[in-house]
């Protein structure tokens, strides 16, 4: 069993999620992978993804549990040789068990590039530490939310926010977060984001996932 590490970016950030899993199975399928399929009438390849980001932003830390017995270097580099442009094995990790990366991640650090951010550095990294209510719509409705214990850190460099926030069971998405930051502190500016690492906050402080799986589920 295979934990892989893919990114999604340019063109493959505006595929739906449900697009991206048909995508992989073909990926899978033109790259002669070896990989074990359900039982039952309408068998299919035993895949497990964790929450993808929305449509429209760029990853480079999503995660599928792939059940195979191929070797971690072997899968990735046959699955890159067939892959479509966007989608791009970065790493593959032999696992004894499914991790569940869905539930064991808890944290998730994104950078986001706003249009002339730098001289409201002062007022952008004075969020910290203050109630922090976002407003945005879900379903048809509006939503308010008190997510002041949802920002974990916050830096910057030039334009660009570096924020890890929550995951998991009490997720703030990073887009909605940047919204309320453009809405209050900003202004109206252009907007970039990528995800870039996936982490377990437990009682030893933030873990990167990969590190997580390898002492927790060595293969």
């Amino acid at each position: 069993m295979l934990l892989v590490r893919y990114e999604r970016k340019a063109a493959a950030a505006y595929v739906p999620h449900l697009d991206v899993l048909r995508a992989f199975t073909r990926i899978i399928r033109r790259a002669g992978l070896p990989i074990r399929y359900s039982e039952g009438y309408n068998p299919h390849m035993r895949l497990y993804f964790a929450s993808p980001v929305p449509v429209g932003m760029k990853s480079e830390c999503e995660y599928c549990v792939a059940e195979s017995d191929c070797g971690a270097d072997e899968f990735t580099a046959r699955f890159n040789a067939v892959s479509m442009p966007g989608i791009r094995a970065l790493a593959a990790i032999p696992v004894s068990a499914d991790p569940n990366v869905a539930f064991i991640g808890d944290a998730c650090e994104y950078e986001m590039t706003l249009a002339g951010a730098e001289k409201f550095k002062t007022d952008i990294l004075s969020i910290v530490g203050k109630p922090v209510i976002i407003t945005y719509t879900a379903k048809g409705r509006d939503v308010t939310e008190d997510v002041t214990d949802r920002i974990i850190n916050l830096k910057m460099t030039g334009d660009t926010v570096t924020a890890i926030l929550s995951a998991g069971l009490k997720n703030l998405r990073a887009d909605r977060f940047a919204a309320h930051i453009i809405k209050t502190v900003t202004g109206e500016c252009a907007v970039d984001i990528l995800r870039k690492n996936l982490y377990n906050n437990g009682r030893d402080g933030l873990t990167l996932i990969d590190e997580y799986v390898k002492s927790r589920f060595p293969g």
